[in-house]
Formats: structure tokens, C-alpha cells, sequence
């Protein structure tokens, strides 16, 4: 269970990122430099069990909300800015409605995807 307690760490990092660290807010986006969630990304995915990775891959994402919710986290999460490819355009309100219900059921599914055979 380090890894999901590794995992929750970083989803904490990225919303810290998001609200203290963006270049530039415009209204309610904020732009984040890519290289800091690609970075904050890569390390998620490299604690991520592989099991979790393949229902990402796979059709089976709908079998547990937290691969479910990660997909669309991801997805928010890395959205580019038209006209600076450098930056990703992020809303503080939407992914931080992501990733409470992720920090919830990420640890109860890894667990349970470890015991299915």
C-alpha cells in the first residue's frame, strides 16, 4: 500500500501546483508550465500498479471509479493552451472535484484489483 500512498502525495502536488505554482491565471484557468504536471504525471504513473495500467488500456476502465476518474483527471489535466504549446490550460474547480473522490477510492481499488485474479 506505499504505492497508493505515494500516489495520493502526488495527486496533493498537483493541486498545490495548480493553485500556487501557475505562470499566469485568466479568469478561472490557470496555466501551468507542461513540464511540471508531465513530471508530477510521470510519477503517478510509475507508482501505478500494472493492473491499474492495463484498465486504463483497456476496455475495462468502467469495472472501478478510480481508473475511471484518473482517466478524466488526466484528460483535464493536460490540456494544451492554443497558442503556447509550453503550457497547459487548467481549471483549479474541476480538478480539484477530480481528485477528492480519487484520494477516496484509490487505495480500497488498487487493493481490490491486487486480489482479483
Amino acid at each position: 500500500m506505499d504505492e497508493a500512498i505515494a500516489i495520493k502525495n502526488y495527486l496533493k502536488k498537483i493541486q498545490r501546483t495548480i493553485m500556487y505554482d501557475a505562470e499566469f491565471v485568466f479568469f478561472s484557468k490557470r496555466f501551468v508550465k507542461r513540464e511540471k504536471i508531465d513530471d508530477l504525471m510521470c510519477c503517478i504513473l510509475a507508482k501505478l500498479p500494472e493492473k491499474f495500467k492495463k484498465y486504463l488500456k483497456d476496455g475495462k476502465i468502467k469495472k472501478y471509479n478510480s481508473v475511471v476518474t484518473f482517466s478524466l483527471l488526466h484528460s483535464a489535466l493536460t490540456k494544451p493552451f492554443k497558442f503556447n504549446k509550453n503550457f497547459y490550460v487548467i481549471d483549479p474547480n474541476y480538478i480539484k472535484s477530480t481528485i477528492a473522490p480519487l484520494l477516496t477510492s484509490i487505495e480500497r481499488d488498487i487493493r481490490m484489483m491486487e486480489s482479483d485474479i
